[in-house]
């Protein structure tokens, strides 16, 4: 299995659990508060990991206590953080509001994340790079171009959802969005496409991959995990459609566990739902 070089957000996520979300204007009494690791950079390479990848993680945290622990929960979950860098400023931040459906809705301060550059990245030995859009498009242009003439996949998830040059779409080799985030792009021709789609499953260049029913209890890092879960099997050598189903059960799991980040033993529930 090659390296996985993820180029992405690391967040701290602030969240509250609440029965339903607010309408503009209005105030709500919510329930339960907790703080996670967040970014869907650093959730990516977290569930790539899970999944058994070798992670090299790019990013930037501040110079706060969220720093501090952001770099030290990624540590803890093996990932390779020599290509994290800590800059003056806050860290990255996510607001998340959680309902009692297991829905979410996220605002994101991005702090660091505005600091991430592409500068040498530490393609050696790796084989798949993997982006995503909470950090200058500018630098994921780059990033994705260096990996593509180094010789790795180039995998970017477009999201959050975003207008993109045909340019930087040049670079990549697949493509993972949702149907809004698709929307705003015209994939050329040649490219690969993993649509997802939540509850419905997904699309692997318009074939389809059935959702996995399982009881929801926070939607929030489902994208995130099928994203990580996918690239580390591309890493170890499956084809697209095959570490898309991958991808797919990972996110199913992640539906099934609090916070952003595929956590605990999720290897073992992931393999048997692609039984």
């Amino acid at each position: 299995m090659g390296a996985i070089v993820v180029f992405g957000s690391i967040n701290i996520d602030l969240v509250v659990r609440t029965g339903r979300h607010p309408r503009p204007g209005e105030t709500l009494l919510g329930g339960a508060f907790a703080t996670h690791p967040g970014g869907k950079g650093g959730n990516q390479a977290v569930a790539a990991v899970q999944l058994g990848g070798d992670v090299r993680m790019v990013g930037c945290v501040g110079r706060d206590a969220f720093g501090v622990e952001l770099v030290a929960g990624l540590v803890e979950a093996g990932v390779d953080v020599a290509g994290v860098r800590r800059v003056d400023g806050s860290s990255g931040v996510a607001l998340i509001t959680v309902d009692e459906s297991g829905e979410n809705t996220i605002v994101v301060a991005p702090g660091a994340n505005n600091s991430v550059t592409a500068g040498e990245l530490p393609l050696n030995g790796a084989s798949v790079l993997l982006a995503q859009l909470e950090v200058p498009i500018a630098e994921v242009a780059s990033a994705l171009r260096q990996a593509r003439a180094a010789g790795l996949i180039t995998v970017l998830n477009a999201a959050p959802a975003t207008a993109l040059d045909a340019a930087v779409l040049e670079f990549v080799d697949v493509l993972i969005v949702n149907e809004h985030e698709l929307g705003l792009l015209t994939p050329p021709t040649g490219m690969h496409v993993v649509l997802t789609l939540g509850a419905r499953g997904m699309l692997v260049d318009g074939l389809a991959i059935e959702a996995h029913h399982v009881e929801v209890v926070d939607t929030t890092g489902a994208g995130d995990a099928c994203c990580g879960a996918l690239v580390a099997a591309l890493a170890d050598g499956q084809p697209l459609l095959e570490a898309a189903r991958t991808g797919n059960a990972a996110g199913a799991v992640a539906c099934t566990i609090v916070g952003a980040r595929l956590i605990g033993p999720t290897r073992d529930q992931i393999a048997d739902l692609l039984k």
